[in-house]
């Protein structure tokens, strides 16, 4: 399954829309909360995932919040590396940042996600392509691709070039598979 996450400039609140085949979802950043608070929700409908903020001085630190009662803990792992892991009991999901833009998602050890972030563009805000397993849940990848674009900011500059640059040099905790293919 491919999904878009596309994030919405000049509005208020930082928005995005989540597009794939016959799903859309929008996010929302509530405006003046601290720590961050954002929610998910079907276009026009309600609330289903809570993605609250957790105050840390070095790592972003998440709670994801479901409607149907789960509770999900997300953090950076490994700050350098860019390591982060989304936990509740001993389902455990680990978002890995690679060189360039791109990014994978891993549920007990095993591959369901390759992400690709697309180089910032000012009018349009930072995209995200997801291809990901049929069988991976939809709404816990998205919440952590948001999660973690919440922890990232724009780090390390507002600038493709640099940021480009930067992640070039940055060592990594596992290797981009090229060769990965959603079943």
């Amino acid at each position: 399954m491919d999904i878009t996450i596309q994030e919405r400039r000049f509005t208020f609140a930082s928005e995005y829309e989540i597009s794939g085949p016959g799903t859309m979802l929008h996010a929302r950043k509530d405006v003046f909360a601290f720590p961050a608070r954002m929610q998910l929700s079907l276009e026009k409908g309600p609330t289903f995932v809570t993605i609250q903020g957790r105050f840390s001085v070095t790592r972003g630190k998440y709670d994801l919040r479901f409607a149907d009662g789960r509770d999900f803990a997300f953090q950076c792992e490994k700050l350098r590396k860019g390591v982060y892991l989304c936990q509740r009991g001993d389902d455990a999901y680990r978002l890995y940042r690679h060189r360039g833009l791109r990014y994978s998602v891993f549920q007990n050890g095993r591959q369901i996600a390759a992400i690709t972030r697309s180089r910032k563009d000012v009018r349009r805000g930072n995209r995200f392509e997801v291809r990901m397993n049929s069988d991976a849940d939809l709404t816990i990848v998205a919440s952590m691709v948001l999660a973690m674009n919440a922890s990232e900011g724009d780090e390390p500059s507002h600038t493709d070039g640099a940021r480009a640059e930067y992640a070039s040099r940055r060592s990594e905790d596992r290797k981009f598979d090229e060769t990965w293919q959603p079943s």
